[in-house]
């Protein structure tokens, strides 16, 4: 099945979740070529992708056809394997050549558990709009495929879809009209928040005309999925007074030995940054310094894989890194300096334990250790 016959397919039916999408093409010369796809893996379960290639049709074909052949459900994987096998395929350039500039977002939607489970690179931050009004962005790892590595495995992120009204994916290429690209975020962010959208039949649309009216742009997609509007929402509320949104957790796993941690680092602060609307504001300077520290720490004692999760599901957020090492010996040393002032052993704990709002460290069962920090805000 080629693109154009999947993007003219219609969208898959669906009893609780309205699917809506639109390719806008380019109105100036261009090489970039995107793409939208969606289709159910099981009862009111849908996989759903976005993207665009530098290239032609042939490649944003590929790249669509490969998420389609990972995610296939016949091959007895399970959704993140689905995701991560997706993400094998297009972001390290076994389906598209590797120095053809890609970005994408590649998830999944799940009804029943009412989650959507998603993998990114290089693609624009997804926006949910909230029943009482709210709109926020969510997480995205800004490296683009084809120009840098990853260095990692794509983290995987779990969105909390209680109380969504209507999610959004697009293409880089709609907020990059211009050089702002945080402009035109902004302006989207804007849209989504007008109350106009709440009676919007062809939301995708509407989106577009106000997003690039006349103005010169590149080929662009949108998918947008609504969610059936609940009768007891009150009136709209601004995103402070909405409280904890969006809800999400953020997973990542690699090996500590290689260069990993430079990218985990920089999406760790990709999805602090995500999460400026809505919820508390956390103090960056000190998470990225209890991050290095944990870091730091698993690379001197535990080399080997390394699993990182940054939890926000909760008001303020927890960061756990979790190692196959040795395991802990000391519970006390974390909470004072050594005795040696030359000593560097032992600080990065004391450092932790003073700026983290809550932290633990516990041996695992079997081997490794479990370190477990509450973030502190600003």
């Amino acid at each position: 099945m080629t693109q154009a016959e999947i993007e003219k397919s219609s969208l898959p039916s669906s009893e609780v979740l309205c699917f809506d999408a639109l390719h806008v093409p380019a109105n100036r010369r261009s090489t970039r070529r995107c793409w939208y796809d969606v289709f159910a893996i099981a009862n009111e379960r849908f996989v759903v992708s976005i993207g665009s290639v530098d290239g032609g049709a042939a490649e944003a074909a590929a790249a669509l056809r490969a998420v389609r052949e990972a995610c296939d459900p016949n091959a007895g994987m399970s959704g993140s394997e689905m995701l991560l096998s997706a993400a094998e395929a297009v972001f390290c350039g076994k389906a598209v050549p590797a120095a053809v500039l890609t970005t994408a977002t590649v998830g999944i939607v799940d009804c029943a558990a009412g989650t959507f489970t998603y993998v990114s690179a290089g693609g624009p931050p997804p926006f949910i709009r909230y029943d009482h009004g709210a709109v926020a962005g969510l997480p995205s790892d800004g490296q683009t495929i084809g120009r840098a590595a990853h260095g990692h495995s794509p983290a995987a992120i779990v969105v909390d879809l209680r109380d969504a009204a209507f999610l959004l994916l697009y293409s880089g290429t709609l907020v990059q009209m211009t050089q702002d690209t945080a402009g035109g975020l902004h302006q989207l962010r804007d849209i989504l928040g007008d109350e106009r959208m709440r009676h919007c039949s062809n939301p995708a649309a509407w989106i577009a005309r106000r997003m690039l009216g006349n103005r010169s742009h590149d080929n662009a997609a949108l998918l947008t999925l609504t969610f059936p509007r609940r009768e007891h929402v009150s009136e709209p509320a601004t995103p402070a007074a909405a409280g904890d949104v969006p809800r999400w957790s953020v997973s990542w796993s690699f090996d500590a030995t290689g260069s990993a941690s430079t990218g985990a680092r920089r999406a760790f602060l990709a999805c602090l940054s995500s999460k400026k609307a809505g919820g508390k504001a956390i103090d960056v300077a000190a998470a990225e310094l209890i991050f290095g520290e944990l870091l730091g720490n698993v690379v001197r004692h535990a080399p080997g894989l390394v699993e990182i999760t940054l939890d926000w599901t909760a008001e303020l957020p927890v960061l756990h890194v979790l190692d196959n090492g040795p395991g802990f010996q000391s519970r006390r040393s974390r909470e004072r300096l050594p005795a040696d002032d030359w000593s560097e052993s032992g600080r990065g704990l004391f450092i932790i334990n003073a700026c983290a709002t809550q932290f633990s460290l516990r041996n695992r069962a079997g081997r490794g250790t479990h370190a477990s920090a509450t973030l502190p805000q600003e």
